[in-house]
């Protein structure tokens, strides 16, 4: 039988897409959407270009490395999310060269420079994020700040939202996680 004309531009311009472009195969389906090619048109095109699923997963997956710091499982889910299945980003994430104890120390240097934190605030964060406790642990024995600064930006930033007497402030910080020592620390060098 025939293929229809509008098939053949989908597949046409699947394999253009890929030529630049890493996609999943939900992705190039959406694409081909809206570039207006009927529903049918699509899946054609997506069941006949001729691509490596694997590859384009661990393609995409370097792509989002190259401007993003991400765990093993971030970015195992956020591959899912792009519409690649489990196999193909499991063979994206056996295959990625990447290293994700510096990617975590990374992700604290991040977040450290728009927030404060404590050492246990970071930590549960990055475990939030999906590193590993070891890979949280390192980012926390090897990222250079001064926990008792974070404590003492913490105390302003609370001051700034509302009053607090010295052991309402304490006890706010205490519950981020802060040590007794860097609390008190904020609490003496709020007049500085």
């Amino acid at each position: 039988p025939e293929v229809p004309t509008e098939y053949t531009y989908a597949l046409q311009s699947a394999n253009e897409y890929l030529t630049y472009l890493s996609f999943s195969k939900k992705e190039l389906y959406d694409q081909l959407l809206y570039e207006g090619f009927s529903e049918s048109a699509a899946q054609y095109a997506v069941d006949r270009v001729e691509t490596n699923w694997q590859e384009n997963a661990l393609h995409t997956a370097y792509d989002y490395l190259d401007f993003m710091y991400f765990s093993e499982r971030g970015l195992f889910d956020q591959l899912l999310f792009d519409g690649y299945t489990d196999y193909e980003a499991q063979f994206a994430i056996d295959n990625v060269v990447t290293d994700w104890y510096e990617n975590a120390l990374n992700s604290a240097h991040n977040y450290l420079e728009v927030m404060n934190f404590s050492k246990q605030g970071l930590f549960d964060q990055l475990q939030f994020d999906n590193y590993t406790a070891n890979e949280a642990q390192y980012a926390i024995d090897h990222v250079e700040v001064d926990w008792n600064d974070q404590a003492l930006q913490s105390a302003i930033e609370y001051l700034n939202y509302s009053s607090f007497t010295d052991q309402e402030l304490y006890d706010l910080l205490i519950y981020d996680g802060y040590t007794d020592i860097e609390a008190q620390h904020a609490i003496d060098h709020l007049s500085n």
